[in-house]
């Protein structure tokens, strides 16, 4: 082949020093032992916990009775308010407005920090004494919109893959459908008028008068099933909580959640919170991993079942995008606005909050099955629900540190790696005696070396954001959304073209069902968002999902390694998606190496078998096993 006139990938020819990975440290959490405890003491604790709750129940029936009696209305004080744990946070829900915890906050996968970091002169008065104001918020208003009711509208399917087979699913760009199945949740209302009105700015709710419209993800009934199937441990996948008088408890035996168990506490009063439901529930994970394609971060879901007239969890605001799915009975939500520009869009989720902390609410609604209420980030919220009905809902999050502060977090930490080695100005030392005139408690001092030391920072500055590789870090900020996601949800089409739809066995000695791609089969990635080429050093990393797990970061980073000279041939399937392309295409991407270009079938069939490709048609292998050992192929193209 000749090589004269091709392109000269990036990825040639990259800097070393420019993409060099900095190496970081991996810090997780480390758990203290606890304290040892005889387990006939543990069990002990849990019967008297649930004694307690039971004797609680009691009298609340009998206080409820006088109450209704009485005529009393509305039971959405503060000892009925879901509130969130704050010590464990779970997939977060949140928007702009006060902060309060609410279910919806609570559906952030486990493991996220939510301490703030406070400086230690946030006491200290502003210059000269002045005390400093603190701007006020314009009150933000919810949006409401109130469907006219359609006797015969309750049928839906839930946008996400089915089951059959379809040429579609073959055809489809992810991103594409990701973003149909967005518009589904949302509808009527648009997905252009969603982001540039709504997202980010205002709740959102939608009275849909369809009880059965998200009837195809989840149910009490699948959760009864779960809990009988599945090794559910509490904490870990589940809690039990209650919200009373003020008093947020969480209730969690330990060990294995046995049906028996989980349902006697919520015929107590508790609330059962079911943490990250895609490992249990397909219908779940087809519609996480779905969204995520579209909003190209981790998508995360809690499920939130609650008995009557009671709350889980405490008025807070959390620091996810929240949209909230009503599928069973009726949840009375309060939605309350931020009390200060901080509370816009926070990066951490809040504390519980009291009635006090709050104000009054900017929306207070009852959601039906097939409603859908969104608030963004800092919205303060809580919810409960009503005497006469249980509340499931499934609050699904997004944008979790996904900002452009956490891009420029990597860009001018990249950049600072980059210019300390390639500028000496940064390698310098500094003045002597700068101590003497710089730090907060020398800012007001009038002395004539602050000005040349404070032009000298705004220089390097200037040849830091020069030197910055901000695609190199978009890459980096990638790494934690590859971590994060969800593996795909396959088609039977799609597995019948994927390795996954392979039928390769091992008979009496003879291989059979291997399936060898030739130079004129078609090829394209299996998602938009399957892989991610990083440079680092003298190498290219391929990182990908494909082999996640449904449990979130219950497995490391997936990647593995190719040489530079083959990644402008998996940068063209990248540019290429959704179409199929030639395995002979891949040729004319790949770069010479000592006069000699590398097969493209040998990666094309790499990249196949790690399942991150899929054929545009059925490929029917015959593989077996010759007498003198030799292995034989013939491939028939089933079109």
């Amino acid at each position: 082949m000749q090589s004269s006139g091709k392109r000269i990938s990036a990825y040639a020819v990259f800097k070393a020093k420019q993409n060099a990975t900095p190496k970081k440290e991996v810090r997780g959490k480390v758990q203290k032992p606890e304290a040892s405890t005889p387990i006939a003491g543990l069990i002990r604790q849990g019967q008297g916990k649930l004694k307690k709750l039971r004797e609680s129940a009691r009298s609340k029936k009998t206080k409820k009775a006088v109450k209704r009696s009485e005529g009393t209305v509305g039971r959405l004080q503060a000892d009925n308010m879901d509130v969130n744990d704050d010590d464990r946070p779970s997939s977060r829900l949140s928007s702009r407005t006060r902060p309060t915890r609410t279910e919806a906050a609570d559906s952030k996968p486990r493991g996220s920090s939510q301490k703030k970091r406070k400086s230690p002169y946030t006491t200290t008065p502003d210059k000269g004494g002045r005390k400093k104001v603190t701007p006020t918020l314009q009150p933000t208003e919810p949006i409401a919109k109130r469907l006219k009711y359609q006797e015969s509208g309750n049928e839906s399917t839930i946008a996400g893959p089915s089951s059959s087979v379809s040429d579609n699913s073959l055809k489809r760009d992810s991103h594409q459908h990701g973003k149909d199945v967005f518009s589904w949740l949302i509808s009527p209302f648009k997905v252009e008028d969603y982001f540039k009105n709504i997202f980010e700015r205002k709740p959102l709710f939608l009275k849909r008068h369809k009880p059965g419209y998200f009837t195809d993800i989840f149910s009490s009934k699948e959760l009864s099933n779960i809990l009988k199937e599945n090794d559910v441990q509490f904490t870990r996948n589940i809690d039990v909580t209650t919200y009373t008088d003020g008093k947020r408890e969480t209730h969690n035996p330990t060990g294995r959640a046995q049906p028996q168990v989980v349902w006697d506490y919520y015929n107590n009063g508790c609330s059962v919170r079911v943490l990250n439901p895609q490992s249990y529930s397909t219908r779940v994970w087809q519609l996480l991993a779905a969204l995520q394609e579209f909003f190209g971060c981790f998508v995360g879901a809690n499920i939130y079942l609650t008995p009557p007239g009671t709350q889980g969890f405490a008025p807070h605001y959390d620091d996810i995008e929240a949209f909230v799915l009503q599928l069973e009975g009726k949840k009375h939500w309060k939605l309350y606005n931020q009390r200060s520009p901080a509370e816009v869009l926070p990066r951490f989720s809040s504390s519980n909050f009291t009635d006090a902390d709050i104000g009054q609410p900017i929306l207070d609604t009852t959601l039906e099955p097939g409603d859908l209420l969104y608030f963004p980030r800092g919205v303060v919220h809580q919810a409960s629900t009503p005497s006469e009905t249980h509340s499931l809902h499934i609050t699904i999050s997004a944008c979790q540190k996904n900002t452009w502060g956490d891009l420029m977090e990597h860009v001018l930490t990249r950049a600072l790696h980059v210019v300390r080695e390639e500028n000496i100005d940064f390698r310098k030392s500094l003045p002597t005696d700068y101590l003497n005139y710089m730090g907060v408690a020398h800012e007001d001092l009038d002395d004539e070396r602050r000005q040349p030391f404070m032009k000298k920072i705004g220089d390097l500055f200037s040849k830091l954001l020069k030197s910055a590789p901000i695609d190199a870090a978009a890459d980096q900020m990638s790494l934690e959304f590859f971590h994060t996601s969800l593996p795909p949800v396959l088609e039977e089409a799609e597995e019948s073209c994927s390795v996954f739809g392979e039928s390769a066995s091992c008979r009496n000695g003879k291989v059979s069902g291997i399936v060898q791609l030739g130079e004129d089969d078609q090829i394209r990635l299996l998602r938009r968002n399957i892989l991610r080429l990083v440079p680092e050093e003298d190498k290219v990393l391929v990182y990908h999902s494909l082999e996640n797990s449904r449990v979130f970061k219950e497995k490391e980073l997936q990647y593995f390694e190719i040489p530079p000279e083959l990644a402008p041939a998996v940068e063209h399937l990248l540019h290429s998606y959704p179409d199929y392309v030639p395995v002979s295409n891949l040729a004319d991407q790949l770069q010479p190496v000592n006069d000699e270009i590398a097969d493209p079938e040998d990666l094309a069939q790499t990249l196949y078998e790690k399942g991150l490709l899929m054929t545009k048609f059925k490929l029917e292998p015959s593989v077996s096993s010759s007498s003198d050992g030799h292995r034989e192929v013939t491939i028939h193209q089933s079109r």
